[in-house]
């Protein structure tokens, strides 16, 4: 599985568990919401109650009305039934508790047993109900007619049963609605951004084959490039010729030209899908170092620069592969020596830090960098635009490799020092003990 396609699942998971710990939470305070409001909300019903029963007592005569309408059974008589209705509206809207209620009138028998004598209230709301104790009921309870001296056990009390469900959704309901409308837009965020991860991901799949693809193919004329110039350097009617020799080099420092391109885009190609293996072994750093800079001779007797050295005295040894650090060196002593309008003077150095750590430092005597763009230097494609720059050949690739390949191999490159007559870059290279 590729690298990329293991960090979307990463992420997709974590993802995932965040918004089932953030629905686990926000289920949490729901209830706990709930639970707060059913407490007042048992508080609320049972002051209201207590209020109502209180201003039906102290209404001239009309207990004795609800008295005589009981024992005479005659029902729902319209004028009591009226009469409480209305004070239990008038309290509970003052209570802010919903008006949909229904209501009883109770001669309590024990703390289980209560007969309902009076009102609209159905005879099952009471049952199993432990009257005195709030946590068991969600409705109102109290006294209406005891210690009136009616006698004969028929003291009652009053039971009103508000809709506790719409109280509760009405207090909750804006917590409610806003944690479903931002859960909803999370998860579709989500659900959008994994789509889209899941669509770049295959372009980017696509767009690594057709690199690897479209750099084979240009490998394989290279190649035959290669082949047909050193054939053609072979025949006796070349080697006497200077203008055809000339015309020869030409061709071959093109096609190296273009192999080193072909290469980097392979090579950062191969680094983005997590296909690069590195083979590493002990190096010398200083034979290392000259070895690559060997390769610039030709180049720097024809721009009339030089390279100097100034190398500890210890050679050290590093642990890498070999021919990825190869293009490392190769692709910044070419930046120092393409990116000049003067007799390149690259100077190469090295110093030994704490005995764990060698830096490398690379100065030269370039056009330099602006310092705005002093951080976009290793990005790819990047390429400053200052003095001979277009003349310049290349896709910006060469620092964003160098600087991958670095991070692979526990190092790192910044850019040290630079002016308008120069750039100094500094390589922090682990040192490798046997």
């Amino acid at each position: 599985m590729e690298r990329q396609e293991k960090i979307t699942i990463l992420t997709s998971v974590v993802v995932v568990l965040s918004l089932i710990g953030i629905l686990v939470l926000q289920a949490s305070w729901l209830n706990l919401a709930v639970d707060t409001n059913i407490e007042i909300f048992q508080q609320k019903v049972d002051i209201a109650s207590n209020k109502i029963a209180k201003i039906i007592r102290d209404k001239k005569g009309l207990t004795d009305k609800i008295h005589q309408t009981i024992i005479n059974n005659k029902g729902e008589s319209n004028f009591v039934n009226q009469e409480i209705k209305s004070v239990i509206k008038e309290v509970l809207d003052e209570a802010n508790l919903p008006n949909g209620h229904s209501y009883g009138l109770y001669k309590h028998i024990n703390q289980m047993d209560n007969q309902k004598v009076y009102g609209n209230a159905s005879d099952t709301l009471l049952k199993n109900s432990t009257c005195n104790k709030k946590s068991d009921r969600f409705f109102g309870w109290t006294n209406l007619t005891c210690n009136q001296n009616y006698g004969n056990g028929n003291d009652y009390h009053l039971a009103i049963f508000p809709s506790y469900e719409s109280y509760i959704f009405n207090e909750v309901k804006w917590i409610l609605t806003t944690s479903i409308l931002f859960i909803g837009l999370v998860l579709i965020g989500f659900i959008y951004t994994i789509k889209t991860i899941r669509k770049q991901t295959k372009l980017s799949v696509l767009k690594n084959d057709f690199i690897n693809n479209l750099t084979h193919e240009f490998k394989t004329p290279l190649f035959s490039i290669s082949l047909a110039s050193k054939a053609i350097r072979k025949k006796e009617a070349v080697k006497n010729s200077e203008g055809k020799t000339s015309y020869l080099d030409v061709i071959d420092t093109e096609t190296n030209h273009l192999k080193n391109q072909v290469e980097k885009i392979l090579q950062l190609s191969m680094l983005d899908s997590g296909r690069l293996f590195l083979t590493k072994e002990r190096i010398f750093l200083h034979e290392h170092l000259k070895e690559v800079s060997n390769n610039f001779d030709l180049l720097l007797k024809e721009k009339n620069g030089i390279i100097h050295f100034d190398l500890d005295n210890s050679n050290p040894r590093i642990y890498g592969d070999i021919q990825h650090l190869k293009n490392v060196w190769y692709n910044i002593l070419d930046n120092a020596i393409k990116y000049n309008n003067n007799s390149p003077v690259v100077k190469l150095s090295t110093r030994i830090c704490d005995d764990d750590i060698i830096e490398i430092l690379v100065k030269d005597n370039g056009i330099g960098i602006k310092s705005e763009n002093r951080d976009l230097v290793f990005d790819r494609f990047y390429r400053e635009r200052e003095g001979d720059i277009y003349n310049a050949k290349g896709f910006g690739l060469g620092l964003s490799y160098v600087s991958e390949i670095l991070k692979l191999h526990n190092a790192n490159i910044s850019l040290m020092e630079n002016t308008t007559s120069g750039s100094t870059f500094k390589i922090s290279f682990p040192r490798y003990y046997e």
